[in-house]
């Protein structure tokens, strides 16, 4: 009786343990996926200023601005000093 009372506790909690480590691994995936990125605005050459943005290059419906929602939009900065990749609200 006591054999069997220990299997079905051991089973129930190996089964707890795999849906713990689950979710465990899906919020550590979706911590490191936020990658901040500095964003640089362009003058009229398309040369990136030395205004700094606070910005991100994972993809979002909404581009990283100035001014959270309004003014000029930030850009990735290459390395010739170039700003043409538009960048994305953090």
């Amino acid at each position: 009786m006591k054999a069997i009372l220990l299997n079905k506790t051991a089973r129930a909690g190996a089964v707890v343990l795999a849906i713990a480590g689950a979710f465990f691994t899906v919020s550590m995936q979706e911590v490191s996926t936020a990658a901040p990125k500095i964003g640089y605005l362009a003058d009229s050459n398309n040369d990136c200023t030395d205004v700094q943005v606070q910005c991100s290059d994972n993809p979002s419906p909404f581009l990283c601005r100035v001014n959270g929602t309004t003014g000029a939009i930030a850009y990735d900065k290459d390395s010739d000093n170039n700003c043409i990749q538009p960048l994305y609200r953090p």
